[in-house]
């Protein structure tokens, strides 16, 4: 589900709605080592043989835009896909923000930062359309806590470790929760 663009004009960043045109940017990505790599510091356990292909990237992204249970977005730096980023929505249960910065060369410049607190903030205010069936007053997520970058990126944007880290698919996982400002 696709629920509106926004705009970081700071960063040059836009957010934007998912398109199967976007599936070769993707396959381009996840194909390589880095790809493989990102994917499972996300937590993904991948077959050693796994090889992606145009079809399952398509599949992935038409999952992206007719999914009712998150709302995602593509994100555009200066006019160029580099990632994606999304909200697992789940009535009366708690919203968790996702985001996978894919282009390695953008690393470092603060984009993994401000699409999430965009994303977050947005999530936390807007009650209208769509979104107006979650009526959330936090936010969570979890990481690896080997996943340094985002670990970084969560706490800078408001969130908060909580409770004990747990194994869960052989990785060890850390959530982190963001309550709404009163």
């Amino acid at each position: 589900m696709f629920v509106q663009k926004i705009s970081i004009a700071e960063q040059y960043i836009e957010l934007i709605s998912p398109e199967i045109s976007h599936a070769d940017i993707s396959l381009e990505w996840v194909s390589g080592k880095d790809g493989r790599e990102l994917l499972e510091k996300m937590g993904n356990n991948l077959p050693k043989d796994w090889t992606p292909s145009i079809e399952e990237e398509r599949d992935r992204i038409i999952d992206f835009i007719h999914g009712e249970n998150e709302v995602n977005w593509a994100i555009e730096y200066q006019g160029e896909i580099i990632g994606a980023v999304w909200l697992s929505l789940e009535p009366d249960k708690l919203i968790g923000p996702h985001i996978m910065i894919a282009d390695k060369s953008v690393y470092g410049r603060g984009i993994a930062t401000s699409v999430m607190q965009a994303v977050c903030g947005w999530a936390l205010t807007d009650k209208t359309g769509s979104a107006s069936r979650f009526n959330h007053k936090e936010l969570i997520t979890r990481c690896r806590v080997d996943n340094v970058p985002i670990i970084r990126v969560n706490e800078k944007i408001g969130f908060k470790p909580t409770g004990e880290t747990y194994k869960e698919d052989g990785f060890t996982w850390q959530n982190y929760i963001m309550k709404k400002a009163r």
